[in-house]
């Protein structure tokens, strides 16, 4: 009869909740004694309403209530209110009989921020009186750019007298006056607009093809919204008008191209004044979408006994960096460590890690070439075996360099580092293995253990 009720129970909650799965596990989870079990649940719209709720209860500042709020506006985490410090509360309410040895794998909405779109916003520059004299005295004269001197031939070299030493990869919006006909003398002077074009440094000043930036003329064909004053604004969305401005631009666009699109936008709030802004926007095949740079994300949580939290366990890939951590210690602390590593630098062949091919290198045949010690005499299995046991020696080694502040728990859970490397066996062939270390000593000085691999990926 019990089943019978909760079965009935159950299915009113699923027509009524907005998160009608959360609430249904909460019922069975309040009806059963405590239990472990490992799940994976995806939040949906209603789930960050409820994380909210549940965090607003242990807000202490404004500033943390501001943030939390964000959390079920946007849909998403972010760096400012972030998963790990409010996922678990939410778990623990919709979970109640999972206990010690639980995991729940996390899928949700993260918003990376619109920091990628900062250089493009901060870096603008517009011509000077100076910059146009610098030109002709056509261009002076004019105050402005013109089809017989347009702007393309003249900007770059305008830049690099302006600005001598750019950084690698330095961008720039630069904003100039331009005139669709020539200026002629006597003759009333053409309608000038001005135009803004995005330049990007490399071994000069290149004008980029994957960013555009509204000129007056693209707001005045927009409407009298954005075009009375050549802005956007809280009553003229840019969202509502640059995805058709693209549309009409680039009408042989393909699916999946981007494009980074500078704007004016006033700003009421404040001191109330016009920013440069920018978005970037993609065209899905049919229509351009903007980027609202919310990614998902997956972690996994567990329960200690007490309380859920953020599995601490760090995965990675080994990178080129990593695998020089080994390169550098063969050679620096070994004896005779300089002549097992090769002439560039970038390899060493008593672990066999190469920072060149981001590998680890078990042929035998090396270990002869480069007279690595124990190797003498033995089998090819034998050697084999040896070649696995020193590269999980180089694994520990290259732990201890690359987190030297490492601990050995985190909440009362043992951390663990999963990592991903790949390996060029003693058959030439390829392949990627994973291994699971555990840090059995705090820093400083930090100690990793082996508990498992080699696992073949």
């Amino acid at each position: 009869m019990k089943n019978k009720i909760l079965y009935l129970l159950s299915s009113v909650l699923f027509l009524a909740s907005c998160d009608p799965m959360a609430d249904t596990y909460s019922l069975i989870d309040q009806n059963a004694a405590p239990y472990a079990e490992s799940k994976a649940i995806t939040l949906v719209n209603g789930d960050y309403t409820t994380i909210k709720t549940l965090a607003l209860k242990d807000a202490k500042t404004k500033r943390d209530s501001t943030y939390i709020k964000l959390i079920d506006t946007n849909k998403s985490f972010s760096d400012s209110a972030q998963a790990k410090d409010y996922i678990p509360a939410y778990l623990a309410n919709a979970f109640k009989a999972l206990n010690k040895k639980s995991s729940i794998m996390v899928t949700y909405n993260f918003n990376m921020g619109r920091s990628t779109m900062t250089p493009y916003e901060t870096n603008v520059y517009n011509l000077s009186t100076a910059d146009y004299t610098s030109v002709s005295p056509e261009v002076a004269a004019a105050g402005s750019f013109f089809p017989a001197s347009p702007a393309a031939n003249y900007i770059p070299a305008i830049l690099k007298v302006d600005f001598p030493t750019p950084a690698a990869n330095e961008i720039k919006l630069v904003f100039y006056k331009n005139m669709a006909t020539n200026p002629v003398d006597g003759s009333p002077a053409p309608a000038t607009s001005i135009v803004g074009k995005y330049y990007k440094f490399g071994t000069a000043w290149v004008e980029m093809t994957t960013a555009y930036a509204l000129s007056t003329d693209d707001y005045k064909a927009m409407g009298p919204g954005p075009g009375k004053y050549s802005n956007f604004s809280s009553t003229a969305n840019p969202i509502d008008y640059i995805p058709t401005m693209l549309k009409s631009k680039y009408p042989y666009a393909q699916k999946g191209t981007t494009m980074i699109v500078s704007y004016k936008y006033f700003n009421r709030a404040g001191d109330a004044k016009t920013l440069d802004e920018a978005s970037e926007y993609t065209f899905d095949g049919s229509a351009w979408v903007v980027n609202t740079f919310i990614v998902a994300k997956t972690e996994q949580f567990i329960h200690n006994g007490t309380k859920w939290l953020l599995d601490p366990t760090v995965s990675f890939t080994m990178a080129s960096a990593d695998y020089k951590i080994i390169v550098d210690y063969v050679k620096g602390t070994l004896a005779n460590g300089s002549t097992y590593v090769d002439s560039y630098g970038t390899s060493e062949f008593y672990y066999g890690a190469s920072s060149y091919y981001n590998n680890f290198d078990l042929r035998l045949s090396n270990k002869t070439k480069y007279v690595i010690p124990g190797f003498d005499g033995l089998s090819e299995s034998d050697g084999l075996k040896r070649v696995w046991e020193q590269l999980k020696e180089g694994l520990a080694i290259m732990l201890k360099g690359k987190f030297p502040e490492a601990t050995t728990q985190a909440s009362g859970v043992d951390v663990h580092y999963k990592i991903t490397l790949n390996t060029y066996e003693n058959d030439l062939s390829k392949k990627s293995y994973v291994y699971d270390f555990q840090c059995t000593k705090s820093a400083p000085n930090p100690e990793f253990t082996w508990v498992s691999g080699p696992t073949l990926k």
